[in-house]
């Protein structure tokens, strides 16, 4: 049987129907009555459509990556986005591997989308007379020019010269679903939020929606994945990833939110039992970490208020970012978070908090419901000049929760289980003999469908030669165990 490898970016740290075009600016994925708008420079909107919405009514306005970095507010640097008014720090396209300058904004402006079917018949038809693959096969943006990273975008090298070529039968490897991918940097703008210095950040996003939903009776899930590249000369300490999202569940004026820490995750809920776009029948809208542990969840609001105010300095990011008032005050236990002795990094945690403080909810603190936006925060950590670092996380429609937060709070522990499961069992077939295949930041689990013999080679982006794995019908890679600290190739073999 013919080898087969993989190209995919792999991490080394040391701790439903779809309507695309491609060269476009803007994204927009559907299916299931759920649909996400994706912008070139990763940015969850568009101008004229909110980043998600359920049943043509929106659940959350904008969405944006976060990365802030450094032990103390005073030695704080990052890049950030506003999602109130979509400006960003982050501009389409890759930076060079040392960090200095970045690619042409223009010729990156796009965002790149596929179907899981474009995928399957370019497989089944690239060998046919005359077969063309699609503009979005064809146009994957999978290697990158000279002085840039070689592996912009993952993809299956079938002949494994090491560049990417749909003619001779290479294709994107991508999820289940409907999908949408960019690739950004904070180099390339001039103006920025924070007014520091370029970090030397490449993040390369993935939003998709699966066709095969786990669980429709709790809701539906899509899914998130920022791979983030440190591509310059300088290590990064006490780095935070965050996703801030401005939640608008239908009329975004009567929300109210809630932190799981079970779940690992928060959501935006209504406040009242009727809701004046939905009606009776108001779903709830979730935010779950799936590869990372919540660090801390925080919310802001779109005024100038000295303390719960929107952030215009970088201190006032990192500060958020780490579970704490834009001011360096802390975040107190019970109430709006303002007042009170007991510190905390978990807002309306309800119960799940792990220090054990009891029930705490917006409704029971007697909270007016307004426009929320919550900040989700993972676990900090450090990392060095060319290494990488990737934020998986899912989003979940709930249903039938009303303004109950304990109902909601179960519904999130099990939806979150049903998104791991579903991610942890996600089958690509990348050899005759199909292949269980799933990228984690510490490891990759591979498996076939019965026990032949799997043999796995990994190599740096020079060609060297890391590791030799042989399994016998599944097995275990530990990255940690690996040297460097960059991307890898993986190439997988059957015989």
């Amino acid at each position: 049987m013919r080898n087969r490898s993989l190209h995919i970016l792999a991490v080394l740290v040391a701790c439903c129907n779809l309507s695309t075009a491609w060269a476009q600016d803007t994204a927009r994925i559907s299916g299931h009555g759920l649909a996400m708008n994706l912008r070139a420079n990763h940015l969850l909107q568009s101008e004229s459509h909110p980043a998600i919405t359920y049943q043509g009514k929106p659940v959350i306005q904008r969405m944006g990556l976060w990365i802030t970095t450094g032990s103390t507010s005073s030695m704080a640097s990052g890049a950030v986005c506003d999602v109130y008014t979509g400006a960003s720090d982050f501009r389409p396209g890759p930076t060079r591997l040392n960090g200095g300058t970045a690619s042409d904004t223009l010729q990156f402006n796009n965002v790149y989308t596929l179907r899981t079917g474009e995928v399957q018949q370019h497989k089944a038809g690239w060998k046919q007379p005359g077969y063309q693959p699609s503009d979005n096969i064809r146009l994957w943006p999978a290697n990158g020019a000279k002085g840039f990273a070689n592996v912009l975008a993952p993809y299956v090298d079938v002949n494994r010269n090491g560049f990417y070529d749909p003619q001779q039968g290479d294709y994107p490897f991508v999820p289940e679903g409907e999908l949408a991918y960019t690739i950004s940097n904070d180099v390339a703008a001039v103006n920025r939020l924070a007014s520091v210095a370029p970090l030397g950040a490449e993040v390369q996003s993935m939003v998709w929606i699966p066709e095969t939903q786990p669980d429709t009776s709790l809701g539906l899930l899509a899914y998130l994945r920022f791979v983030v590249h440190n591509r310059s000369q300088q290590n990064w300490n006490g780095v935070a990833l965050s996703l801030a999202a401005d939640f608008s569940l239908g009329d975004a004026s009567d929300d109210y939110l809630l932190t799981d820490v079970h779940a690992g995750g928060m959501a935006a809920y209504n406040g009242n039992v009727t809701d004046a776009v939905f009606g009776s029948n108001i779903p709830a809208v979730a935010l779950y970490m799936l590869n990372r542990q919540v660090f801390s969840s925080m919310y802001f609001e779109n005024t100038g208020d000295a303390v719960r105010g929107n952030p215009t300095t970088m201190a006032h990011y990192h500060y958020l970012a780490r579970g704490r008032w834009k001011t360096g005050r802390n975040l107190a236990f019970g109430r709006a978070g303002l007042d009170g002795s007991i510190i905390t990094t978990y807002v309306y945690s309800n119960g799940t908090d792990p220090a054990n403080m009891g029930v705490w909810n917006e409704g029971d603190a007697g909270n007016f419901p307004g426009n929320r936006t919550g900040l989700l925060t993972a676990d900090t950590f450090s990392l060095p000049a060319g290494g990488s670092a990737v934020l998986e996380l899912a989003l979940g429609v709930v249903r039938n929760v009303g303004n109950d937060p304990a109902l909601l709070g179960a519904k999130m522990v099990q939806q979150k289980n049903a998104a791991l499961r579903q991610q942890n069992n996600q089958v690509v077939g990348l050899i005759d003999n199909p292949i269980e295949m799933r990228l984690y930041e510490d490891r990759m689990i591979i498996g076939s469908a019965g026990n032949s013999p799997l043999n796995v080679s990994v190599y740096d982006m020079t060609a060297r030669q890391l590791a030799t794995f042989c399994f016998l019908g599944a097995g275990i890679v530990n990255l940690k165990n690996l040297p460097g600290n960059g991307p890898v190739v993986f190439m997988v073999s059957d015989n």
